[in-house]
Parts: structure tokens; sequence; C-alpha cells
């Protein structure tokens, strides 16, 4: 984070043109007529507001076009109590037909897939998403690990006189061949619990 105290940049708009968004989970937007200010909403947001300057910074040598450029950033506790940015600011409209805007859009994504990505020094998940079930996640979207992600079910019996396996049981959909009862008893599927 480029550490500067001048926050005159903004000090020294007319606030009468400056449009506040505060729709955003993460931050507070000002929009100014050629750029955006950005601040992190609180304390937990500074770490993915950072990760987002460092990724502003990683797309401006792809030469997208369509990417807003880091402007500048600033720490100045006298504006802010958390380091806040700006970038510039894209206009756009909402079409009226934006259906006529499919294909277009189609192919302009794929052309972005066609970036090299930049690497990113020292880049990981931040810390609210190395959580176990991000974890998970991850290992179910990489298709070389996808394949193990999944738990295996096991198949039991459960009934009046017969304990369940220990695991979480529930019973399987019908159209998975597995799921029949009768009086007493019913296959069902388990699945390993938190305990394994």
């Amino acid at each position: 984070m480029t550490r500067c105290y001048a926050p005159l940049e903004l000090r020294g708009r007319l606030i009468s043109r400056l449009v506040l968004n505060v729709t955003g989970w993460n931050k507070l937007v000002l929009l100014d007529f050629d750029r955006v200010f950005l601040f992190p909403r609180s304390a937990v947001g500074v770490e993915w507001f950072e990760r987002e300057l460092t990724a502003y910074r990683a797309r401006a040598e792809t030469g997208l076009g369509i990417v807003p450029r880091l402007l500048g950033c600033w720490e100045d506790p006298e504006t802010y109590p958390f380091p806040f940015a700006a970038v510039t600011r894209l206009h756009g409209q909402v079409p009226a037909e934006p259906e006529a805007l499919i294909e277009q859009l189609g192919r302009t994504i794929a052309c972005w897939h066609e970036v090299e990505p930049p690497r990113l020094a020292g880049a990981r998940p931040p810390r609210h998403l190395d959580a176990a079930h991000h974890r998970w996640l991850r290992r179910a979207l990489d298709p070389a690990t996808s394949a193990d992600a999944a738990p295996r079910p096991r198949i039991c019996w459960a009934g009046p006189d017969v304990p369940r396996c220990g695991r979480t049981c529930w019973p399987a959909p019908p159209s998975s061949g597995r799921s029949w009862s009768t009086a007493t008893y019913t296959t069902v599927s388990c699945w390993p619990s938190a305990g394994g």
C-alpha cells in the first residue's frame, strides 16, 4: 500500500457533484465525473480492500481498457480511519434490451480468457475465506482434486431396533435406487459427519 498523505485530491472536489453509493457489501463509494473513490466499510474489510488494490495494479499490466485504473491510494486518519483509493470511472448505461448484447458480451469475455493473468507474489485467499467449507469448495472446483472433494455415501439400515451407523444419515432420494422402506426399516445414505 502506498503511504502518502494527499487526500487533498478528495478535499478539492466539489462536494455537490460527488454521489455517495452505499449499496456495496464491502465498500463505500463516492462517484465523481472522472473517478471513483473507494472506502472499505470496516476494519474487517481492509485486507480484502488491499487485495483489490493489488489486483488493480496487476490488471493494469494486461492493457484491458475495460478495467478501471488505480489512480492513487491514501492513508489519512483525518479523512477516513482506513486506507482508501481512487480509480478511473468507466461510464456506462443500462441498455433498453440487454439480451441483444449477450453475443457481443460472450465474445468479449472469451477474449479476456486469452489474456495471461499476471503473477501475484504471495497470493492467497484472505483470512476470512480460509475456513473449512471454503477449502472444500476450492478442492471441489479444481479439476485435479474435484473427484476427492465429494464424500462417498455409505448404505446402512436404520430402524426401531437397529441403531444408526453413528454418522449423519438421510433417506436416499428415490431416484438413486437406494431408497425403499418397509413398515419398520429404511435404507438410508450415510454421509461422513464432521467428526469422521
